[in-house]
């Protein structure tokens, strides 16, 4: 309970995005009004990573719900609210996936894309909160409209369909990444695995809701 509430209260900066690095009491590790050359040289360390934001999202309610945290709508406005900051300035709406990394510029309202990249793990992870949104929310129909560019940009850009497994990166802005190993230390298949048998899951549970209000 005290990690999930440490996650939750603390590492979820306001404006919807979760904070990466911290000092040892806590304090969010940030560049943010240094010179612009060394903000540049530590985005690693202080930015806003969108893959993430979709997995906490989905990692909250879970742990919300394994606590048995019934009517918790404090995790679930949190977990919206982090999808949908990553619909907002991490997603592209034209062929789907969502980016590496942004970053809050001083002064700036808006986070700005400085890795356009769309890492296998992040598109994993998006598409399985994606559909949970839209499981939660039907009548917000953007998170079942996303869920299938998604899966769409997924089918086209990640998996290998010749060989087999997920490409790191989306071919679309990473083409040389057809020649790349597909595990390695980083690479690995728990975040593709766990997705499709969630999506599978809510999906089968969904066709069977709507059959039943059919026959009722």
């Amino acid at each position: 309970m005290e990690i999930f509430k440490l996650v939750r209260d603390s590492f979820i900066d306001e404006r919807g995005f979760l904070k990466m690095y911290f000092e040892k009491d806590w304090t969010h590790v940030s560049y943010s009004d240094s010179a612009r050359n060394v903000l540049e040289s530590n985005y690693y360390f202080d930015h806003v990573s969108y893959g993430h934001d979709v997995e906490t999202a989905y990692l909250l309610l879970e742990a919300s719900h394994a606590l048995n945290l019934s009517d918790d709508t404090t995790t679930l406005k949190i977990a919206k609210k982090l999808v949908d900051h990553a619909l907002t300035y991490g997603w592209d709406a034209k062929r789907g996936g969502f980016y590496d990394m942004g970053y809050y510029f001083p002064a700036n309202e808006k986070p700005v894309v400085v890795s356009n990249t769309k890492v296998w793990w992040t598109q994993a992870e998006g598409l399985n909160s994606l559909l949970l949104m839209a499981t939660i929310f039907p009548d917000e129909p953007k998170y079942y409209k996303n869920f299938l560019l998604q899966w769409n940009y997924i089918n086209n850009y990640l998996i290998d369909h010749k060989y087999g497994e997920w490409y790191f990166e989306g071919t679309d802005n990473s083409p040389m990444k057809k020649n790349a190993p597909k595990a390695t230390i980083w690479k690995v298949s728990y975040h593709n695995a766990r997705a499709l048998m969630n999506c599978i899951r809510m999906l089968d549970e969904y066709t069977a809701e709507r059959i039943t209000e059919k026959t009722n």
